[in-house]
């Protein structure tokens, strides 16, 4: 039995549950890519600031 055979309620569970799973991963990609961009940003800000402070003290 192929997906298009199947029930129209089934198809309509099995198009709920993906987007569930698809949204909680989702969720957690983009928790984690948050962080990174987070640490990232604040690695840039620290080596500006370094940059700075050794252009001002030579």
């Amino acid at each position: 039995m192929e997906f298009f055979e199947l029930p129209a309620a089934i198809k309509a569970v099995i198009v709920i549950v993906g987007a569930v799973v698809t949204w909680m991963v989702l969720r957690v990609a983009l928790r984690f890519t948050v962080r990174l961009f987070t640490l990232g940003c604040a690695a840039l800000a620290v080596l500006v600031v370094i940059g700075g402070l050794v252009t001002w003290l030579t």
